[in-house]
């Protein structure tokens, strides 16, 4: 049991460090478990969200007109960055930053024999220059940083004039037959990711 979670039950308010922690215990035991419990959802269009962000991707490399710097933001085990270099090719720079060392492996596994830097590093002090992107990505990972203000800010510094910034966050709502919706979806529905 991480110190988030015991502090948690135990009606005491965990810190960011025990945030943190909590989050690279969970993705050191279970990496990819994003795309392999999301993936295969889709809009009444037929888009997975992660295709959002890649088509986010693609409209951006059309207004650049040359090599598109992306960056995904908790890239994880590297599955959007994979979709990314599928539709973008290589009139792309892509670039995954992940605090967690054992999703980076995953993504290194993934990516292998492609042209993508992957680095070590928390959204809230990105290892990258100033405005060295031009459009920045994050799927599932944004609503959970704390605190999000220095984030906002790195991803301010990071981006070119004229950037792009898009997320997928999670559904919130208050309403829990709607969890329970897609709880009853999910597992009528067989996944269609890797």
């Amino acid at each position: 049991m991480t110190e988030f979670t015991r502090k948690a039950l135990a009606g005491i308010q965990p810190s960011e460090e025990d945030w943190n922690e909590h989050l690279l215990e969970y993705h050191r035991r279970f990496p990819g478990a994003t795309p392999r419990g999301l993936a295969y959802y889709r809009t009444s269009q037929g888009s997975a969200s992660y295709d959002l962000l890649v088509d986010v991707a693609v409209a951006a490399q059309r207004q650049k007109r040359g090599a598109l710097r992306l960056l995904d933001l908790a890239c994880g085990d590297g599955y959007l960055v994979e979709l990314c270099l599928q539709r973008l090719g290589d009139g792309a720079r892509i670039t995954g930053v992940d605090m967690s060392e054992r999703e980076l492996s995953a993504a290194r596994e993934r990516l292998r024999g492609h042209r993508v830097s992957l680095l070590d590093g928390k959204a809230q002090d990105l290892p990258l220059a100033d405005a060295s992107v031009d459009a920045v990505i994050s799927h599932m990972a944004f609503m959970l940083t704390v605190p999000v203000e220095p984030v906002v800010h790195e991803i301010a510094r990071v981006l070119s004039p004229g950037g792009v910034f898009s997320a997928v966050i999670g559904l919130l709502t208050s309403d829990p037959s709607t969890a329970k919706t897609w709880v009853e979806r999910r597992n009528r529905t067989p996944w269609r990711g890797r």
